[in-house]
């Protein structure tokens, strides 16, 4: 789990919120105060719920978006990357790495395609 996703986490619980993951969200229906969603998990059980506010963090196809008609204007892939992460230990042999610099983590990065 992300750092900023723990961070909200704990800020929704300790507010009394919940979080659920891998349910679909079926339906949303904004009213004048509230927010009444429909929402699906894998095991077919559903629920209805009444709440303030919901986040719409479901990406960039988000179903959240899409139910309560937001577009992305000029939304196109301008290119495709492929990303491999790998750790490399990049120091020239014989040399001291600088002060306070481990080597064993910091990792390199590479993009390629």
């Amino acid at each position: 789990m992300t750092r900023s996703r723990g961070l909200a986490l704990r800020e929704l619980r300790r507010r009394g919120g919940e979080a659920r993951f891998g349910v679909r969200l079926v339906d949303l229906v904004p009213g004048p105060d509230h927010v009444r969603a429909h929402a699906v998990d894998a095991s077919g059980e559903e629920w209805q719920i009444r709440a303030e506010y919901v986040v719409g963090a479901d990406g960039a196809n988000s179903d959240v978006r899409g139910h309560l008609g937001i577009t992305v204007p000029d939304r196109e892939a301008i290119a495709h990357l492929d990303t491999a992460f790998f750790r490399a230990d990049l120091g020239i042999r014989g040399r001291r790495a600088a002060p306070g610099h481990d080597r064993r983590r910091s990792p390199s990065t590479t993009c390629a395609r």
